[in-house]
């Protein structure tokens, strides 16, 4: 009797289980952010005497970050999302940290249904953070309030990110060195009065401060190439001018390349030029004198690093589209490449037959060889008897962040 019991017991829980099936399949645009949102069927779990069901969650809109809330209406009372904060939220955490346009998620969503009803789960509000957590800028020179050292100036600033990440000041690309970041001869692309520095994540969230300046009307223009350094042992050049509209002209020029030798006279008739043979991240100092009877004074910043340390943003990014292509998330793949390869890309990663793992499999043994300034190569071998190689171009976006071009 009681094996019948039990077993009508099963019975009537199935035949419940799937009257409930049969009526939670739905489609909504959810308040909030520009999402739709699916629900499968529901399942009944004995374990956890919850009724499961996958929520399928895909982006129309920007980037979302956790925390990521979501908001549950389940037209019953009686039924809770189990695990949230009440009847009709719950918090779920994202696989990669975020969820990018045109991207789905799936989440398992409990309910707890003590009456076992037939119920019709509906998403009311998706939300999440418009940047990741930690992501910051902060503007170290000039300050706010400063007058800059001339029309152009050399911009400086730390930057904090838990994830891959870049810097820009209106829009221009920054160099960033651990947790600094600067820009040679920044020219304001905006406003006369202000610009903004930018903390970028490589997903396309962003934070930013504003500094109010009053540009001075004469100055010295400096720009280093390689504009952001590079390794060492490395020979920089600087291109020298003046920043007027007086017709003023440069009389007597001193420059410290910051690397212990002190200032020195040169002259602009002849290539300005420092190796630097140490690893290091130097200020360069200029002072000039002019015809009009001014002494001008500029800075510019060369990083001279290692090859590990000046590969290691550009292979970071390898190894975010490695991760994708192995996971088959092609929206987030394409989002590691330059937006003008995407509209190549993305028919042949999405081709019948593709073996996205095997890309990323090969995606692993990147090795670099060749770094010029904003442009960077890595050269990928392909396993087997008769090893075959090709290159995987990077290039440093507006924000900062390398991107993959061509591969």
């Amino acid at each position: 009797m009681t094996l019948i019991k039990t077993a009508l017991r099963c019975l009537q829980l199935f035949a419940l289980a799937a009257l409930v099936v049969a009526s939670t399949v739905a489609t909504a645009q959810a308040a909030g952010a520009p999402v739709t949102t699916s629900f499968s069927g529901l399942v009944y779990d004995r374990a956890t005497q919850t009724f499961n069901s996958v929520l399928t969650i895909t982006n129309n809109g920007p980037t979302l970050y956790a925390p990521f809330s979501i908001g549950i209406a389940t037209g019953s009372s009686s039924v809770t999302v189990k695990g949230a904060n009440n009847a009709t939220s719950t918090l779920a955490t994202l696989p990669n940290g975020s969820l990018l346009p045109n991207e789905t998620a799936t989440f398992v969503i409990a309910f707890a249904d003590p009456t076992r009803a037939t119920f019709v789960p509906t998403v009311t509000q998706v939300a999440g953070a418009s940047a990741p957590a930690g992501l910051s800028v902060a503007v170290t020179s000039p300050k706010a309030g400063q007058t800059p050292a001339g029309p152009t100036f050399l911009v400086t600033g730390t930057l904090t990110a838990p994830r891959v990440a870049g810097a820009s000041v209106d829009g221009v690309a920054a160099c960033v060195v651990g947790s600094t970041f600067f820009v040679n001869a920044f020219t304001p692309q905006v406003s006369l009065t202000s610009f903004t520095a930018a903390a970028n994540d490589v997903d396309g969230g962003q934070v930013t401060k504003t500094v109010a300046i009053s540009l001075p009307s004469e100055g010295l223009q400096v720009v280093p190439s390689p504009a952001c350094g590079g390794i060492a042992p490395l020979t920089t050049s600087l291109a020298v001018s003046l920043n007027t509209t007086d017709g003023d002209t440069i009389t007597g020029l001193t420059v410290d390349f910051g690397a212990g030798a002190g200032a020195q006279l040169v002259s602009l008739s002849s290539p300005i030029q420092n190796t630097y043979a140490t690893v290091g991240l130097y200020t360069v100092h200029l002072t000039a004198t002019t015809a009009l009877g001014a002494t001008l004074t500029q800075s510019s910043m060369i990083s001279v690093q290692t090859p590990a340390q000046a590969f290691a943003p550009i292979l970071s990014n390898v190894s975010l589209l490695q991760s994708a292509l192995s996971s088959h998330d092609v929206a987030r793949a394409l989002s590691y490449h330059t937006y003008t390869s995407r509209p190549r890309y993305a028919p042949l990663l999405t081709q019948t037959g593709i073996n996205l793992p095997g890309l990323g499999t090969l995606l692993s043994t990147a090795q670099p060889v060749v770094l010029v300034g904003d442009y960077a190569e890595v050269i990928v071998t392909t396993p087997g008897t008769s090893p075959q190689s090709s290159s995987v171009v990077l290039v440093r976006d507006g924000g900062g962040i390398w991107r993959v071009d061509s591969w």
